[in-house]
């Protein structure tokens, strides 16, 4: 990022900018982002990235173009400054009517390069195509195949700054891919010269080599000084036309010549390759059934009598041959072109179908196609009575002819209708992840088992736990698992990213939520900018995004849990059994078990073949990630994590005699005594885990303040201090009921104990024992009276 004299020297010497041109720099850079990106997002994916030109995130509002765009601009060098989302514009445009109109314009980045500042709209070829198409007076596709977007270029350049459209086409995809993955290489250490010798060594024996086959021969672990010097210009590899991450088919050389021909070698042993001819006519490619009855066909031409067929035969395969058609072709059947595609149901009769079919039957939710039959046959013969209605047949055509999504979206709304949306095509869809570490998705499930968090004097005390996930999108290998007695919220967030870091020392270079409060806080976005991790957000109400870890959800339900007791992996059965045998009852499991029964659920999971792979998914995540260790962020897990991922709560007094009052528990450290006198209150974190320690600002530093307990919880085994956790941590709800119920008992026994309680008080009989100097008491005559004898039946020892 410039300095402000940089910038001073960039605006005023540089390029001379004019006083409106420097405004709208400065505005932009001071400012947040003009608006919220994602805020309206249907089916993509929204991302903050970090940005090292700036260093602070950058809103990015798709995962095709502005991904792109973004990538391409951190690696450029010419680029200093990118900034997203910059001041809007009013532009003079032209409406759907060809009408002019003024309204405002939101741009999507502004750029400082070494060429000037420049203001970019970032746009996907098919939308391009449309915009054309719709409003040529706006957008013009120029000779040289630049785009152009006349009112944004003319608002811009009143006050002397640049205005492009960025174009991004599917066949981008693996430049961005490799691009990516070269910048997450910067991060390795420097390539030794003595491996840069040995890769020079050998493309001078053979011209051009595989990306693995070539670590392999200079005898490297990891590919990491192979990224860097395809990065650095020293080798060259096809950066649009092959994967770095698929190492096998990515040839690299000493130069584009080489590559070439390299190339061509690689590709005559491939079983295919990219096609650019989508379909085949079935003139071209019959199918089984009409290439027999070509060939009969044929063989009856040749061998056959010489009738009125043979002649027809004859005339159709001379006039296949002025098309240019074989004999075989000419003479395949037709089978496709037969039938009546006339209409034959009355005009009245298709309108009111159709009206029905998109009002009526789609704003009948629960109707059944059968009643729903029966109630068009109703209104039919009153809209047209001197017309018969369609038979159920042509009506359940109809309707499955028509969208699913436009019923569902009536019926069910968005989410319905995204669940029953057709499939985007597979040649516009991004790449998946290809590398573990490179992106990761977490969810939350409210596990259906009952644990037992509390029992007294045969009363059990059961909750359900919720488990949050980290899977793995590339191998599916579960990165890290957690449960939790709270509703997720940013503890759930802490406990998970504190999980995966103490199991591998890294954390994924992306993360992919969905929207849910804990997913869209503070807290997790501070999080993930802390340590330069992609922060994602699925789109609302979109079933098919994350599907990876509900599927582990899935099979946790339906292959672990429906065999454990306390279970209520099947619903309905839970729901029809007698109250003794609910689930509530047969739970036996403590939070420490059922934590440790699920992590081995993991483990067998992450080592069994899964679909049509070769290796387990353990294996094959341990191998990638050995062979592209700088795809993952490194973290040390330490007292700086710690404190990082604590969560903010609120702040707390300070006793000087005692410390800071928590809960149920006193935390101390010797550095409270520093603010005697200067601040009644502190700013206090909360550890997700620890019920032993909260972390308190004191001047200006996070102080770790523990409680008694902590000697004996550092002495514990893992799974008593998870237990612990858990029960002091996030049992609040649980305990304060049981805490009421006890009391509530104590009060009983009070009573059992006041058996004239509401009857009327007897004044008492007082005994002055007060001495009087005038009567001194005489011990001849008490010692003279009788003793009455006391009868006992018994005597108890454990009054003695």
């Amino acid at each position: 990022m410039l300095t402000e004299i940089e910038m001073l020297h960039y605006q005023s010497i540089s390029f001379n900018l004019s006083r409106n041109a420097k405004q709208y720099i400065r505005n932009t850079r001071e400012s947040e982002a003009s608006r919220m990106v994602g805020t309206h997002a249907i089916s993509n994916l929204v991302s903050w990235r970090v940005s090292s030109k700036i260093n602070r995130s950058v809103s990015i509002e798709s995962r095709s173009a502005e991904t792109a765009f973004f990538i391409l601009s951190e690696y450029d060098s010419r680029v200093l400054e990118l900034w997203d989302q910059p001041e809007p514009r009013k532009v003079e445009r032209h409406d759907k009517n060809g009408r002019k109109i003024r309204c405002q314009y939101n741009p999507d980045f502004l750029l400082l390069t070494t060429d000037g500042p420049l203001v970019v709209e970032v746009k996907t070829s098919e939308s391009i195509d449309e915009l054309v198409s719709r409003y040529p007076s706006d957008w013009v596709r120029r000779s040289n195949g630049v785009v152009g977007y006349l009112p944004a270029e003319t608002a811009f350049s009143e006050i002397g700054i640049r205005f492009e459209v960025f174009v991004y086409s599917t066949d981008m995809a693996y430049q961005v891919a490799n691009t990516e993955l070269m910048l997450q290489a910067r991060s390795s250490p420097p390539v030794p010269a003595h491996v840069r010798a040995k890769v020079v060594s050998a493309l001078e024996e053979q011209f051009a080599w595989s990306l693995d086959e070539l670590r392999r021969a200079v005898g490297l672990d990891t590919f990491a000084p192979l990224v860097k010097l395809i990065d650095e210009g020293e080798i060259v590899a096809d950066l649009r036309g092959a994967l770095l991450s698929e190492a096998e088919g990515c040839v690299v050389a000493r130069d584009s010549r080489l590559l070439r021909d390299g190339r061509e070698l690689l590709k005559a042993g491939q079983v295919t390759g990219p096609v650019s001819q989508r379909s085949v006519s079935i003139t071209r490619v019959p199918t089984l059934r009409d290439a027999e009855h070509a060939l009969k066909r044929l063989s009856d031409l040749e061998d056959g009598p010489q009738n009125r067929s043979t002649r027809r035969s004859k005339k159709t395969v001379s006039d296949g041959a002025v098309c240019g058609l074989s004999p075989f072709q000419s003479l395949l059947p037709k089978y496709y072109q037969s039938g009546n595609r006339r209409r034959r149901l009355g005009r009245e009769v298709e309108e009111f179908l159709a009206q029905y079919l998109s009002g009526e039957h789609a704003n009948s939710a629960g109707l059944s196609k059968y009643r729903s039959y029966v109630r068009y046959r109703v209104m039919a013969a009153e809209v047209h009575p001197g017309l018969d209605p369609v038979s159920q047949k042509t009506f359940d055509t109809r309707l499955g002819q028509m969208p699913a999504r436009y019923a569902a979206l009536k019926r069910g709304g968005k989410r319905a209708a995204n669940a029953v949306a057709d499939p985007t095509d597979p040649e516009k869809r991004v790449l998946r992840s290809r590398l573990p570490w490179e992106r990761a998705a977490i969810d939350h499930y409210l596990a259906d088992i009952y644990v037992v968090v509390y029992s007294s004097d045969g009363t059990v005390y059961v909750e359900r736990p919720w488990v949050t996930a980290m899977i793995d999108l590339y191998s599916s290998y579960v990165l890290a698992i957690t449960i939790s007695f709270l509703s997720p919220s940013s503890r759930a967030v802490s406990k998970i990213f504190r999980e995966c870091v103490r199991l591998h020392r890294r954390l994924p270079a992306e993360v992919i939520v969905d929207r849910g409060a804990e997913f869209r806080s503070t807290y997790m976005a501070s999080l993930t900018a802390h340590y330069g991790i992609t922060y994602t957000l699925r789109p609302a109400s979109h079933p098919r995004f994350g599907s990876q870890v509900e599927r582990f959800f899935g099979e946790f339900k339906q292959q672990w849990l429906s065999q454990r007791p306390g279970n209520l992996a099947d619903y309905k059965e839970a729901r029809s059994v007698d109250g003794k045998c609910a689930p509530k009852k047969r739970a036996i499991m403590f939070p420490a078990r059922a934590f440790e029964e699920l992590k081995a659920f993991c483990n067998w999971r992450n080592g069994k073949l899964r679909g049509g792979e070769l290796v387990a998914a353990d294996t094959e995540f341990k191998r990638r990630q050995a062979l592209y260790p700088f795809v993952a962020r490194e973290i040390n897990y330490d007292l700086e994590f710690m404190m990082m991922t604590a969560v903010d709560y609120k702040a707390f007094k300070v006793d000087q005699t005692r410390g800071i009052h928590v809960g149920t528990d006193w935390y101390y450290a010797p550095e409270l005594a520093s603010v005697r006198g200067r601040k009644s209150s502190l700013q206090v974190r909360l550890d997700p885990e620890n019920p032993h320690v909260v972390y308190a600002c004191i001047n200006q530093q996070w102080v770790t303040c523990e409680s008694t307990g902590m000697r004996v919880y550092n002495v514990k085994s893992g799974s008593q201090q998870l237990g612990e956790g858990l029960v002091k941590l996030e049992t609040y709800g649980l305990k304060n009921k049981i805490r009421m119920m006890d009391d509530e008992d104590l009060c009983r026994i009070i009573r059992s104990y006041s058996v004239d309680v509401g009857a009327p008080v007897e004044p008492a009989v007082s005994v002055d024992f007060e001495q009087h100097e005038d009567a001194p008491l005489d011990l001849d005559s008490l010692l003279s009276e009788s003793i009455d004898d006391l009868e006992v039946d018994s005597w108890s020892a454990s009054y003695d």
